[in-house]
């Protein structure tokens, strides 16, 4: 069978090869994250298996077709990477401002009325971008901390208010379950969850948002691959079971990733 590939379908065959070198930066990209804990072990497992999958079958596959195809898949995923790798990036070269914010919300979960805590957080997010949200959670803080013994948060707050911040409300949606909460919002009203810190942190690193992006993608796969590869190479009753059984796991995926988390408030 591989020497009838290699002659009679050369280019799938060469597909089939090529299709290797993005599963192998995929995989081993997969293994990072889950190592930083960026992507938690399940969702790099599944990730990781399916690269394997789709490999394989690229290499085995009898259809002309089913190589090029897996190929274009893999590499249109792949140009997602670089976008992830600027985030995981800027957050390594941001990890003392991140470092602040978890020690704010450290404090804060044992003390939440502490009000220098609240500061420093509003300070840490004004920083990296945030000024809405910023100079409301100071302005909640600072009732608390009089001029005479906090000057220079005081001095701060003043310096802030005199610039031109952004217009709108400066709503943000939780990163883990996308409720919308208030500009002075320090947990997110809907699950709890230190919504700032994940927005300090950036898009792409989310447990959560990352599990979804590899669910979707697994999802695909199987709609674009699994299937019309199932139905083409198998007998009629096997690729009907096959078929079901794909849409069944693409729909255990999705329920999964995207089921309401218990204990939300």
């Amino acid at each position: 069978m591989l020497r009838d590939q290699i002659f009679n379908n050369p280019g799938t065959m060469l597909a089939g090869c090529l299709v290797w070198v993005p599963i192998g930066i995929w995989v081993l990209a997969l293994v990072h994250w889950a190592v930083q804990g960026d992507v938690d072990v399940i969702a790099a497992f599944l990730g990781i298996l399916v690269g394997i999958g789709l490999g394989l079958t690229a290499l085995i596959s009898r259809e002309p077709h089913m190589a090029p195809l897996i190929l274009t898949a893999v590499v249109i995923t792949m140009l997602a990477f670089p976008v992830v790798r600027s985030a995981l990036n800027k957050r390594a070269l941001d990890q003392i401002d991140i470092e602040a914010i978890e020690r704010a919300y450290e404090i804060l979960g044992q003390s939440p009325t502490n009000s220098p805590a609240k500061f420093r957080l509003a300070r840490t997010i004004y920083n990296k971008g945030f000024p809405v949200q910023a100079i409301q959670i100071a302005e909640d803080a600072i009732q608390q901390m009089p001029e005479s013994s906090f000057p220079e948060e005081n001095r701060i707050l003043k310096t802030w208010r005199g610039y031109r911040t952004p217009s709108g409300d400066g709503a943000l949606n939780c990163t883990e379950c996308g409720h919308t909460n208030g500009a002075g919002e320090i947990y997110c009203q809907k699950c709890g969850s230190r919504f700032l810190l994940e927005h300090a942190r950036g898009a792409w690193v989310g447990k959560t948002l990352a599990r979804k992006f590899v669910a979707a993608w697994t999802v695909l796969i199987v709609a674009l691959v699994g299937i019309p590869y199932a139905g083409s190479v198998l007998p009629s009753t096997a690729a009907l079971i096959v078929i079901v059984g794909l849409m069944a796991f693409a729909l255990l995926v999705l329920f999964l990733t995207f089921r309401p988390q218990r204990g939300a408030a």
